[in-house]
């Protein structure tokens, strides 16, 4: 018999009542995201889940599709049995999305009176404004935790953020400002974990001009515009795994450029060797599900893999596959590998090379050798006549070259030519479409 462990926030925590849940049969708060709502537990095995609606749904269906979890309604009454530790929404007819994240069973946490490590306490909300963490320190903040404000590190080795609380991107202590929520700035050997991220104002995640880096289970719920997942700029051997996220733009985006705070830098790092693995992608208000751009003031771009991912939707005028290189940088080497995509709107892939009000290179760079293999696209009625692909250079010296599409198929169809995938091309050559 699996176990279940239940989280208890502050009473402060705005909840969400218009729908009510339980998991094995207890009762479990739905938390309050500003739009959508979310419930969080530790778990060791199977449990069963039931949602109580206000009305009967006309459907009610489980993201990420390929877990093949069912869902039942009886009545009002939506359940599904998950097989563990996972995160996923369900997705009903006429409402808002219900976010599962399930953990671990929490079993031990870091020593409270250690120095080095702050601990913010099942039950308890901390609202400093800005936490800064120096070489060596740790944030745990513990499931039914809160922590408020910005987090930030500068010139730090062997940091850590972890914990299966919550890190609120408000903070009555920043008044309005629009901030990025977690900055990690010239920092080597960094853990990003397990936390849930809720109400940001800007960018997420940011891993700048970094080393050694790793984003892993991180469940993210932003609403506002530009509140993209995870910003890799200027930064190499960074590693995203298995994290959920919803974004109000790009949910995983790389980039080169300096947005260094307090602090004088001169050179803007190349991008390289960046591996996003087993990640869930809900991107909303224009952004992309896996991005590279706009900003890409450097040399070059390499080494770049998106793996095992599920892009559950990409609204508005996103795009699932893009680079939009409007620097001089040379982008080479970039795969898509296993990727399911359940439901995009306007473009599915989009590699262009163009002039835009993000690049402030006064040249234009190169895109080459990029690798679309084993993907499986979903289309729904709303795609026909609108949704298409673009592959685009910017002049005859700065093109894009060497695109391919691997076992690449549109609801089963498998693609052989542009044709087939409403693909439009300019300055562009040697793109070429392989079977299985």
């Amino acid at each position: 018999m699996s176990s279940v462990q239940l989280y208890r926030y502050a009473d402060s925590i705005k909840r969400d009542h218009s729908i009510s849940a339980e998991v094995d049969g207890q009762p479990v708060a739905l938390l309050s995201s500003e739009v959508e709502p979310f419930l969080t537990f530790g778990c060791n095995g199977p449990v069963r889940v039931v949602v109580n609606l206000p009305r009967t749904p006309e459907s009610a269906v489980l993201s990420p599709k390929h877990l093949g979890l069912e869902v039942h309604s009886v009545g009002s009454k939506v359940e599904f049995t998950i097989p563990g530790p996972i995160s996923v929404v369900l997705q009903i007819d006429g409402r808002a999305a219900l976010y599962v994240f399930a953990n671990p069973i929490e079993t031990e946490a870091p020593s409270f009176d250690d120095p080095n490590v702050i601990v913010v306490k099942e039950g308890e909300v901390a609202d400093p404004g800005e936490t800064v963490l120096e070489s060596g320190q740790s944030l745990y903040v513990q499931g039914g935790g809160v922590l408020r404000g910005r987090i930030r590190a500068y010139d730090a080795k062997s940091i850590q953020i972890s914990g299966y609380g919550i890190l609120d991107g408000s903070s009555e202590r920043l008044g309005d400002d629009r901030t990025r929520q977690i900055l990690l700035s010239d920092c080597t050997d960094v853990l990003v974990e397990d936390v849930i991220m809720v109400r940001p104002s800007l960018w997420m995640i940011v891993v700048d001009h970094c080393e050694d880096v790793v984003v892993e289970n991180v469940k993210q719920i932003g609403v506002c515009s530009s509140s993209d997942g995870v910003d890799v700029v200027g930064s190499r051997r960074v590693r995203i795994s298995n994290c959920f996220l919803r974004n109000g733009d790009d949910c995983v985006a790389l980039k080169a450029l300096n947005i260094a705070e307090n602090k004088t830098r001169t050179e803007i790092a190349n991008v390289a060797d960046v591996t996003v693995e087993g990640c869930t992608l809900l991107s909303y208000l224009g952004g992309s599900a896996m991005e590279i751009g706009y900003e890409l003031q450097c040399e070059r771009v390499s080494g770049i893999r998106f793996q095992n991912c599920d892009v559950v939707a990409v609204h508005q005028f996103g795009s699932v596959f893009g680079i939009h290189n409007s620097d001089a940088a040379l982008v080479e080497d970039v795969t898509w590998s296993d990727v399911r995509v359940e439901h995009h709107y306007d473009k599915l892939v989009d590699l262009r090379i163009v002039k835009s009000r993000w690049g402030k290179d006064a040249f234009r760079g190169q895109i080459r050798h990029v690798v679309l293999k084993d993907i499986q696209v979903q289309t729904l009625p709303y795609n026909a006549g609108y949704s298409c692909s673009i592959i685009g250079g910017y002049d005859a010296e700065h093109t894009v070259e060497g695109v391919s599409f691997e076992n690449f198929r549109v609801d089963g169809l498998l693609i052989s030519n542009a044709d087939e995938l409403s693909l439009f091309t300019r300055r562009a050559s040697e793109i070429s479409f392989v079977g299985a």
